[in-house]
């Protein structure tokens, strides 16, 4: 449900038993960007579907964030080469889709410049 100062939008790409959701929030010339608060509705959605969300912004993979935090060596460590490492990798969780009807509801946030990937498997 986007308003019309919304700066977030969304891909979705279908296969056979799974519905991939890439919603991103990024500057629109005229617009501020904010955080914003999403909801989606998906027709057709069974009650055994499972859905998992995967995130990239400033709190997710954000490997540069993370080498800041060790202080930005110019000559990072074996140790802080690894923590960077993890920082950059991309974690996916189960994501709970509400069912109701036929009609699954998805809420989240995404903050400014975040993108979200939402899997939906029947």
């Amino acid at each position: 449900e986007g308003g019309v100062n919304s700066t977030v939008e969304m891909l979705v790409v279908k296969k056979t038993s799974e519905v991939t959701l890439l919603v991103y929030n990024h500057d629109i010339p005229g617009s501020d960007i904010h955080a914003e608060e999403v909801v989606i509705r998906l027709d057709g959605a069974s009650a055994y579907s499972t859905a998992s969300i995967t995130r990239i912004d400033n709190e997710h993979v954000n490997p540069k964030q993370k080498w800041m935090d060790l202080g930005s060596p110019a000559y990072p460590d074996r140790q802080q080469l690894e923590q960077i490492g993890k920082a950059s990798q991309l974690k996916t969780k189960p994501f709970k889709l509400q069912t109701e009807d036929g009609i699954g509801l998805l809420k989240f946030s995404i903050p400014e410049h975040g993108i979200v990937e939402i899997k939906i498997k029947d």
